[in-house]
């Protein structure tokens, strides 16, 4: 997820892992500009997997995310999982992805929406200033309903990118709004951030 300024292609290689004796799983790495690199990967018993069929879904799905501080008013694009079993990313600098597979934001869970960092020519994304968030600041979720969440942020921590932190998306003990994006040094030796920063946030009642 979320990069800068890639001006070359990078390679293109093919793993191929036997699963179960049987299936197949392909994974291909592209020759991927850095803003598309890719979010955190949920636990493989992520508890909020059932959410298409089994959660409650009173509550609206998102639309928008708006957070005054630091000027964002950003689409809410639906995110899945890559074939690396990673949260996606959207495909543009704009928008922001929420985990569909978890927790709808304003019922009771983890929510987890990423954005981009930067863009491929290292203009600004939509997170670029999540890092100026403090303890306090406000941010809400426009619903397809027509209803606005607010959320106030608790907290923010910096994870190394291959931590995959169980707070992220299995916290169960209020409505959380957690938010993604790349920071750190970028590496050019593997093509990515070497940090991950999270922006932890509780709805408000």
């Amino acid at each position: 997820m979320i990069a800068n300024k890639p001006k070359k292609s990078r390679k293109l290689g093919l793993l191929v892992a036997a699963l179960g004796g049987a299936a197949l799983l392909i994974i291909v790495t592209f020759t991927m500009p850095r803003y598309l690199q890719k979010s955190y990967r949920p636990a493989a018993n992520d508890i909020f997997a059932k959410a298409s069929s089994g959660q409650e879904t009173k509550t609206g799905l998102p639309v928008r995310l708006i957070i005054p501080k630091i000027k964002v008013n950003a689409s809410v694009e639906d995110m899945g999982l890559t074939v690396t079993g990673e949260m996606d990313v959207p495909n543009n600098v704009v928008n922001v992805g929420w985990y569909k597979y978890g927790t709808i934001p304003g019922n009771l869970g983890s929510s987890v929406i990423d954005g981009h960092l930067d863009g491929p020519k290292g203009e600004p994304g939509v997170f670029a200033n999540l890092n100026k968030l403090s303890n306090g600041d406000t941010l809400s979720i426009v619903n397809d309903k027509g209803e606005t969440i607010s959320f106030v942020v608790k907290n923010s921590k910096i994870y190394n990118q291959n931590d995959h932190p169980d707070e992220v998306f299995n916290s169960v003990d209020a409505s959380h709004l957690n938010l993604i994006t790349c920071t750190g040094a970028w590496d050019k030796n593997i093509n990515r951030f070497s940090k991950r920063l999270v922006v932890f946030a509780d709805k408000v009642n």
